[in-house]
């Protein structure tokens, strides 16, 4: 088996090439993110948001195979943002998909509104 011979010392015998010479190190991978801004009326306590909030949650990871989590204005009842992650090679695709959950939240989400989204790819 041959050795590396690159500074990193990163070859893998059970591959049998160095990680850069395959066909999988020549494709980008894109992190896409939906992030969500919602509005929710007649909360009393942050524990009725996460009420409202945990079934959104939920749903968007069974029915678009996304990662998801609040990420801000944890301490306010009336708000919640939330972000939807995904990870690809196809930035038309993962454009789209996002797109699709947005407005599926729009449409879907009777619990209150949404107040802005947007989308980001890294």
């Amino acid at each position: 088996m041959a050795d590396c011979h690159c500074s990193c010392s990163c070859f893998d015998p059970r591959f049998g090439s160095h990680p850069s010479s395959s066909p999988a190190a020549n494709r980008i991978t894109l992190l896409a993110t939906l992030a969500i801004h919602l509005r929710i009326p007649l909360c009393a306590s942050l524990k009725d948001k996460r009420g409202r909030i945990k079934p959104l949650i939920s749903r968007l990871r069974r029915e678009f195979n996304v990662s998801v989590a609040e990420m801000d204005l944890h301490d306010k009842w009336d708000e919640a943002v939330i972000v939807c992650a995904m990870v690809g090679n196809d930035h038309a695709f993962l454009q789209s998909a996002l797109q699709n959950v947005a407005k599926w939240v729009e449409s879907n989400w009777t619990d209150g509104d949404v107040w802005d989204t947007k989308i980001e790819m890294v």
